[in-house]
């Protein structure tokens, strides 16, 4: 051991310490790997919300080997500089260079400068929060530094060889005979007036190599088990809520090729493998052509498997280095060659696309919150409180902007929700805020989101503005952007109350198809059909769920507006009035519906 530890200080090598399965891991230089037991390191403990904290958990880790040997108990400068190098070598940067199963993606990284986008660990900022209470007085649970995190996905050295790469000479061709005519399809190029670059300055965000790296990062830090909501015991209790009647886990996620979006897919959650796939394309998906379930095989022909993410629960013998986790990320190898090619904008995502909030809002995935149980909050607690919400500064999210004081940023931890995902980014107050919506490929949609009719609350208008993406540019007053109203609803108005048209489907010979019509005049829609209130789950028994079946959140219809991929588009919510002191909204998640399938005439749109 001492002569293992001497040579890894004395030849200034690149090392990584990864805790798994109680191992302690160095990644030598040459690709050697050194292990030795955590039983050799005394026991240290973090707080996971706390980035320094888990940087000097890592490092103290380390030293505490070290420093028994007797070679070094005298040498402070040494266990410091120690100390630096392994917080640095932790993050993706270093990680990427490591993985010997990637060293042909890991050199196009290095050669885009991409590798050093992903280096950086937690915003240059702390922040403060004064009210941090729920409506009933508990103190909630309020962060003070915002992590950054990413996830990449990279393509086996393995895979590359079968696909005819074997230098990242060839990478390069590829990437140029994939991305070259990328203007036909992705939009943001045209309507910028860019040209693909296939030259040597791989830095240029543009040059196809650039792109074909760019795409396989995201701003969202995600182990495999979190990159979607799965089948999980651990949250078994949420869940009896959630992807009932036969729903598969998904999410759409924002990349670091710009306005560009990837789905992840599990098809089949009740599989013992839940393979995860990443822009997978079925034909008509989110349509159907029978009342009530998600349609017959026929219509639904697998068009492209898409690219299946390498899974602990799939490794195979001859391959090591699968959900590689470092201080500011993960890394997830691929079966597969992953391209944003022309299936992806008129394929893949030509469906009703439901992104939850805490998806497109990254600093709840890159901070623990968004998968946090009550359990996990009330730990974090330190006694006392309330653990079923979080409360945030005005300032702690890129993408939303308060234009009050008077706003509450709160998020509701996994729980038995009726909410999309057991989750809601809910806040109070004489709110008024604007969300930055997920980008889509150029086209007009409808956009929809979830509706509570809530006794307690008011009027709440709903606008849209944009700004050049380009600009890379946040509305932070009002006036730096035009606003135009899409929508104003009274949320006191019961669901079925006349002017929204609910009707409990069970008793319509039809399955509601008639209701439904009426619903969507007036603006509404049900909502979905693979979450809350089902009579599989003898709902239809008990009046106060009766009147959700088919979900007491039903969709609100904003209405139908042409999405430009080279914008930003901001959602701002208004409260006009109130009728409550606890004056409340919620953003539990947002349909972006092409016009194309909402109006199609062959299918209709399924219940999910």
């Amino acid at each position: 051991m001492k002569k293992i530890l001497y040579a890894f200080l004395t030849l200034c090598i690149t090392c990584i310490a990864v805790a798994d399965d109680h191992i302690i891991q160095f990644v030598l230089s040459n690709g050697q790997h050194v292990s030795f037991r955590t039983s050799d390191v005394q026991s240290i403990t973090y707080d996971y919300h706390n980035q320094d904290s888990i940087d000097q958990a890592y490092a103290d880790s380390v030293r505490n080997a070290f420093v028994r040997d007797s070679l070094y108990q005298d040498s402070l400068r040494k266990d410091q500089l120690m100390r630096d190098s392994i917080a640095n070598c932790h993050t993706l940067n270093y990680m990427i260079d490591s993985v010997s199963e990637c060293r042909i993606f890991a050199q196009a990284m290095k050669l885009t400068g991409l590798a050093d986008s992903v280096a950086r660990r937690k915003k240059d900022a702390t922040y403060t929060i004064s009210d941090y209470w729920d409506t009933t007085g508990w103190e909630l649970y309020h962060p003070n530094e915002c992590r950054l995190m990413y996830t990449i996905f990279a393509e086996t050295d393995s895979v590359m060889r079968a696909n005819g790469i074997n230098t990242i000479d060839d990478l390069i061709a590829y990437a140029n005979a994939a991305y070259a005519k990328a203007s036909e399809w992705y939009d943001y190029l045209s309507e910028n007036g860019i040209t693909v670059s296939t030259g040597t300055d791989y830095t240029n965000r543009f040059n196809a190599l650039n792109m074909f790296v760019a795409y396989h990062i995201l701003y969202a830090g995600m182990p495999e088990d979190e990159l979607v909501y799965e089948r999980n015991a651990k949250w078994q209790k949420a869940q009896t809520w959630n992807y009932v009647n036969g729903a598969q886990p998904f999410d759409y996620y924002e990349t670091m090729l710009p306005s560009t979006l990837m789905k992840i897919w599990q098809p089949d959650p009740l599989k013992n493998k839940k393979s995860l796939f990443i822009n997978r394309y079925v034909a008509n998906n989110t349509l159907t052509d029978e009342v009530g379930s998600t349609g017959s095989i026929s219509m639904h022909d697998l068009v492209s498997p898409g690219v299946k993410i390498n899974r602990s629960s799939d490794k195979a013998d001859d391959v090591s280095e699968w959900n590689i986790q470092a201080s500011n990320g993960y890394i997830h190898t691929l079966q597969g060659m992953l391209v944003y090619n022309s299936q992806v904008p008129k394929g893949v995502l030509f469906e009703r696309m439901r992104i939850d909030a805490t998806t497109f809002l990254p600093e709840l995935i890159n901070n623990g919150f968004r998968m946090a149980t009550y359990t996990e909050m009330s730990a974090i607690m330190n006694g006392g409180g309330s653990a079923t919400r979080v409360a945030f500064p005005l300032d702690y999210f890129d993408d939303v902007v308060s234009y009050t004081s008077d706003n509450r940023f709160r998020y509701n931890v996994k729980g038995a929700y009726n909410a999309w995902q057991s989750d809601v980014f809910q806040g109070w107050g004489l709110y008024d805020l604007a969300i930055k919506m997920p980008p889509v490929p150029t086209g007009e949609y409808e956009i929809r989101v979830m509706y509570i009719p809530m006794s307690h609350s008011g009027t709440i208008e709903y606008s849209i503005g944009s700004i050049d993406h380009a600009a890379n540019k946040r509305p932070t007053d009002a006036n730096d952007i035009t606003y135009d109203v899409l929508k104003t609803y009274d949320l006191t108005i019961p669901m079925d109350d006349p002017r929204i048209g609910w009707t409990n489907y069970l008793e319509e010979s039809d399955l509601g198809v008639a209701s439904d019509k009426v619903m969507r005049d007036n603006g509404f829609m049900r909502g979905p059909y693979s979450y809350k209130d089902h009579p599989e789950y003898g709902d239809e028994n008990n009046y106060s769920m009766r009147q959700g079946t088919r979900n007491g959140c039903l969709r609100a219809i904003l209405g139908r507006k042409t999405l430009n991929q080279n914008k930003d588009y901001w959602l701002r919510l208004k409260a006009l009035d109130y009728k409550a002191t606890d004056l409340k909204y919620s953003v539990d998640y947002i349909e972006l519906v092409p016009i194309g399938v909402v109006d199609n005439t062959q299918y209709s749109e399924d219940w999910y």
